[in-house]
């Protein structure tokens, strides 16, 4: 009979086999993807240059169109006065007229050529889009299931910690991805529209004014204007920059300021020590939780003050968020109609912290929450 030890290690074997099929799965699928990236640059190059060709092409229609009016006022003109003008002289005034008008439709006719190319190449930037989607979506499936794969099934409570902190922390590279792609793609695809609505209602314009399609161009314009603030704000929701760059107490500022915006909340935020965050999974879990206390807040509480102080010692982060709003019963907090304390929790037993909530109803809500400053042992 084979032994516990020979049956795991084939069962390894086999798992392992698995993980580097996928690992050349997504390696292919990630090199279809920078194909597409690549044709995207070109395609976007192609866009510029298309629509600096429109912007010259307008103007050239706008002086075509001056001077075809002039000339048929000038044509108007010498028909109507034989006593100064000859024969020739309106013969040459009809030509003129008769040629800048086949101008002015032929650079009509351009122009119609050229926004079909613009729209063309717009298809295939979204198109692209889409290709590139499906690619990120079945690349995070793979890297979802490979990292579940990697625990061993002999691996003790700690390894399948690590584990799971490794996946979290995959999760939020990804995030972070996302986030990038949505701004290089669709923000600046939005604001393509607009500079395009602006081109047509100058073509319009030109041609024969109507205020409600101008009304409906103006409509459209602040309409794409809020979808882009709100591409915004999902892009700063899925992974603030500032985490990266300047760190946590610039990142939850800047959550601050957001919240601000829309809620009359009056936040103090008061910093204790400011060591460094040794670990990138740690300091992603600390931005995580406060955003989500933050948010419980904004949704639940009713709070018109809150208090919120960060401590980041060398051992230990102290994190803790006050509020003056309704509470609740704490024995309220496991029920299931406490999800985002659930998943609070959660977060912080991962770091191997714990959370103390404190609240009544009509009382308010404190969370006090320390998580150990150690390194990433998966990074």
């Amino acid at each position: 009979m084979m032994s516990i030890k020979k049956h795991t290690s084939n069962i390894n074997l086999a798992i392992q086999n698995i993980i580097d099929s996928m690992q050349s799965g997504k390696e292919e699928i990630f090199n279809i993807t920078e194909s597409i990236n690549k044709e995207n640059t070109t395609i976007q190059s192609d866009i510029a240059k298309t629509k600096n060709i429109i912007s010259v092409y307008t103007k050239e229609v706008e002086d075509l169109k001056e001077r075809e009016l002039n000339s048929r006022k000038k044509l108007l003109l010498v028909s109507s006065d034989f006593s100064h003008y000859t024969h020739e002289d309106i013969k040459n005034a009809y030509e003129k007229a008769l040629e800048l008008q086949e101008k002015l439709l032929a650079k009509k006719s351009d122009v119609t050529t050229v926004l079909q190319t613009l729209e063309n190449l717009e298809k295939r930037i979204e198109k692209n889009r889409e290709l590139t989607e499906k690619a990120d979506r079945l690349l995070n499936k793979i890297e979802v299931l490979s990292e579940y794969i990697k625990v061993d099934i002999s691996d003790s409570e700690d390894d399948i910690k690590d584990a799971t902190g490794k996946w979290i922390l995959s999760q939020e590279k990804e995030k972070s991805r996302i986030s990038r792609d949505i701004h290089d793609g669709p923000a600046q695809t939005l604001a393509s529209i607009v500079m395009k609505s602006d081109i047509i209602k100058r073509l319009i314009e030109k041609d024969s004014p109507k205020n409600t399609i101008y009304k409906e161009i103006e409509q459209l314009k602040h309409q794409l204007r809020s979808a882009i603030k709100e591409i915004r704000r999902i892009i700063y929701d899925l992974r603030p920059t500032s985490l990266d760059e300047l760190g946590l107490i610039p990142s939850i500022q800047g959550l601050i300021a957001k919240a601000k915006e829309d809620y009359d909340i009056n936040f103090n935020l008061s910093t204790g020590k400011n060591e460094p965050i040794k670990s990138s999974t740690t300091k992603i879990i600390c931005f995580r939780v406060l955003q989500e206390s933050i948010n419980n807040i904004l949704k639940h509480s009713h709070a018109k003050n809150v208090d919120i102080n960060i401590s980041i010692g060398s051992k230990a982060i102290i994190l803790k968020v006050a509020d003056d709003g309704t509470g609740f019963n704490i024995k309220d907090v496991d029920s299931s109609k406490s999800f985002g304390l659930s998943s609070l929790k959660e977060r912080i037993l991962l770091a191997d912290g714990d959370v103390k909530i404190i609240s009544k109803p009509n009382y308010g809500t404190r969370l006090e929450i320390k998580i150990p400053n150690k390194e990433d042992v998966y990074a």
